[in-house]
C-alpha cells in the first residue's frame, strides 16, 4: 500500500519551501499487519511534496504494480516497481456486454488454498484514477483456479483455471453461468 501525503493546513513548525509537504509512505503487508518500508516511501530519495493523488497500474506490463503520484505545484512521480523476482502474478481485464471495463464487477480466484477477491474499480484515491484491470499477486503459484466474475447485474459466471504471468480478458457471456 502506498500513501501519498501532504498537509491541508499550514504547519507553523515547518520552515521549508513548501509548508504543506510531507514524505509519502510505502507499506508492506506482513500477515495481517502493514509495516512501513524503509527507506520511507520505498525510494532511495525521500519524496516529500504536497501529494494529492496516487494512481495504480502496470505501466510497463511486467506484472508489477507501478504508481503515478500527483503533486500540488510539482511534477508527478512515476514510480516503477523494480523488485525483480518478486513472484508470479495474474491480471484480468473484465469486460461488460458493451465491451467496456465492467466497473463494479468482482473477480474471485483461488490461489493455492486461499480464495481471493478483487473488485473492478478505478476510484480509491483523491484526484486519481486507477487502471481498472484486476491484479492478483500469486507468489510462487503457477496458476489460479476457479476464476469467477460476479457482474454488477448480480449474475455470476465461471471462467475456469489460468496459468500465471499472462494477462487474460474475462468477457461477459463467455463464461459458464453459475
Amino acid at each position: 500500500m502506498y500513501q501519498g501525503n501532504g498537509r491541508i493546513d499550514h504547519s507553523p513548525e515547518f520552515d521549508g519551501v513548501d509548508p504543506f509537504a510531507e514524505p509519502n509512505v510505502l507499506y508492506r503487508r506482513n500477515g495481517g499487519i502493514f509495516e512501513v518500508v524503509s527507506p520511507e516511501g520505498g525510494t532511495s530519495e525521500i519524496l516529500a511534496h504536497t501529494s494529492r493523488g496516487v494512481a495504480m497500474g502496470d505501466v510497463d506490463n511486467d506484472g508489477g504494480i507501478d504508481l503515478v503520484v500527483v503533486n500540488k505545484d510539482a511534477p508527478a512521480y512515476l514510480l516503477m516497481n523494480r523488485l525483480g523476482e518478486s513472484g508470479n502474478w495474474m491480471r484480468f481485464r473484465v469486460v461488460n456486454r458493451h465491451g467496456s471495463d465492467a466497473i463494479g464487477a468482482t473477480v474471485w480466484a483461488t490461489v493455492g488454498e486461499e480464495r481471493r477477491r478483487r473488485d473492478v474499480q478505478t476510484a480509491t484515491s483523491y484526484l486519481a484514477s486507477h487502471d481498472p484491470k484486476v491484479h492478483f499477486g500469486v507468489g510462487q503459484a503457477r496458476s489460479v483456479a476457479d476464476v469467477e466474475v460476479q457482474w454488477p447485474t448480480g449474475e455470476t459466471e465461471g471462467f475456469g483455471d489460468f496459468d500465471a504471468g499472462e494477462p487474460v480478458e474475462l468477457r461477459y457471456g463467455a463464461g459458464r453461468r453459475l
